[in-house]
C-alpha cells in the first residue's frame, strides 16, 4: 500500500511539473469566441471568451506573454515564456490552426507578431541572444510552407513599424543606409520578390503607421517637440492634417463597414490616454473618453468585432484593469468585466 502511495504521489509530482498548475486543453476543444481576453493570474493566464455580452472561461495556460488571433480562419498565436534572461525571457512561438500545433523557436526571444489577412503569413520581430545588441530585424514566417521568408531589402526596419496591406504585401517604415533618407513607407510583395515606395510623403521621423484598406495611410509624424498626426493618401499623393496634438499611438483599428479608425492614444496636453475615433469620410478626430474611464490603458490592447463594437481596457488603480466596450449602435460606453484585475485584450488581426 506505500508503495502504491509513492508511485502515485510520483506520477502527480511529474504531472505538476509538466503540465504547471492546470492542463491545458487541444486547441480543437477550446470554445473560442470573436474577442479573446487574457486575464492574468499569479502562475497563470485564463483565456476568456465574449460572448451575448457575458464572459466565460475558455481555458487556463502557463507562461503566455501574448496573444494574437484570426476568429474566422481559426488561427491562434500564443508567445510562451520558456525561461528568465538578464535582458529578455527567452520565448517560443505556439502556433494553433484548427486542430493542428506548431512551434517556432530559432530565435531567442521574438515580439510583435502580426498576422496577414487571411491567416497565411506572420511578421515578427526577434533577437538571437539574450542581448539587445542581437536584433534580427523583421522576419516572416509562412505558416502553409512551415518556413521563414526572405526579405531582399537593405531597408532598416524601424521598430515595430510595420503591417500588412493584403496576404502577399507587406508595408513598413525604416531608414535607408545608403542614402539614410527616412521619408518613406515600403511595400514589399512575396510572390514578385519585389521593393516598391508606398508612400514618400513622409515628414521628419514616423513614430506610428496604420493602413487604412487601399486608401492610404495614417501617420504620425515627430520633430522635436512637434507632433503631427497626417493621412497621406495613395491616389492623390494629398497630405491631410488630422491634428498636431497626438503625441502617441499605442493602438489602432480600421472598421470598413463604417469607414471609421479607432485608436487608443495621448494628447500632448495630457498624461491619460484616451480612445480616439477619425471618420475617414471627412477625416474629423473625436475623442470618445473622457470619465468612463478616466484613464484608457495604453497596454491592454484594443479590438473590434465584426458589428463595430470597441473593446479596450481602462484603468482602475493599483495597477488594476477592466475591459470597456463602446457600443456601435448608440456610442455608448458599456464595463463588460466584473472584477477588477490585469486584463489584455488579444490582438484579432483581420
Amino acid at each position: 500500500m506505500q508503495k502504491v502511495f509513492k508511485r502515485l504521489m510520483f506520477l502527480f509530482l511529474l504531472c505538476f511539473l509538466i503540465s504547471g498548475c492546470a492542463e491545458e486543453k487541444k486547441a480543437a476543444e477550446r470554445e473560442y469566441s470573436e474577442i479573446t481576453i487574457l486575464a492574468s493570474k499569479e502562475n497563470s493566464v485564463d483565456v476568456l471568451g465574449l460572448k451575448d455580452g457575458k464572459i466565460y472561461k475558455i481555458d487556463a495556460m502557463t507562461n503566455v506573454s501574448d496573444m494574437v488571433y484570426n476568429y474566422e480562419n481559426h488561427l491562434y498565436i500564443y508567445q510562451v515564456k520558456v525561461t528568465s534572461g538578464q535582458n529578455l525571457d527567452q520565448n517560443k512561438i505556439k502556433i494553433e490552426l484548427k486542430d493542428k500545433e506548431r512551434i517556432v523557436n530559432n530565435f531567442f526571444y521574438s515580439m510583435d507578431i502580426k498576422i496577414s489577412p487571411k491567416g497565411g503569413k506572420i511578421a515578427y520581430r526577434s533577437f538571437m541572444k539574450d542581448s539587445y545588441e542581437s536584433a534580427e530585424g523583421l522576419t516572416i514566417y509562412d505558416i502553409n510552407l512551415k518556413k521563414n521568408l526572405k526579405l531582399k531589402t537593405s531597408i532598416l526596419v524601424s521598430g515595430n513599424l510595420y503591417n500588412w496591406l493584403n496576404e502577399d504585401e507587406i508595408v513598413y517604415y525604416g531608414i535607408s543606409p545608403e542614402n539614410k533618407e527616412y521619408n518613406k513607407l515600403y511595400k514589399y510583395n512575396f510572390k514578385e520578390a519585389s521593393e516598391k515606395i508606398y508612400t514618400d510623403n513622409i515628414k521628419d521621423f514616423c513614430t506610428f503607421f496604420t493602413l487604412v484598406k487601399d486608401k492610404g495611410a495614417l501617420c504620425l509624424e515627430e520633430t522635436g517637440n512637434e507632433t503631427r498626426l497626417i493621412f497621406n493618401e495613395l491616389e492623390n499623393k494629398k497630405r491631410n492634417l488630422i491634428s498636431n496634438s497626438i503625441s502617441n499611438i499605442y493602438y489602432a483599428a480600421y472598421f470598413e463597414k463604417s469607414d471609421s479608425l479607432f485608436f487608443i492614444g495621448l494628447d500632448k496636453n495630457e498624461e491619460e490616454c484616451a480612445l480616439f475615433k477619425i471618420s475617414m469620410k471627412d477625416l474629423s478626430l473625436t475623442r470618445i473618453t473622457y470619465d468612463f474611464p478616466k484613464e484608457v490603458d495604453r497596454f491592454g490592447g484594443l479590438a473590434l468585432d465584426s458589428l463595430g463594437n470597441v473593446y479596450f481596457c481602462g484603468i482602475n488603480n493599483n495597477n488594476n484593469n477592466q475591459v470597456y466596450m463602446l457600443k456601435s449602435i448608440d456610442q455608448s460606453i458599456n464595463l463588460i468585466t466584473s472584477q477588477k484585475g490585469r486584463y489584455y485584450l488579444g490582438g484579432n488581426n483581420k
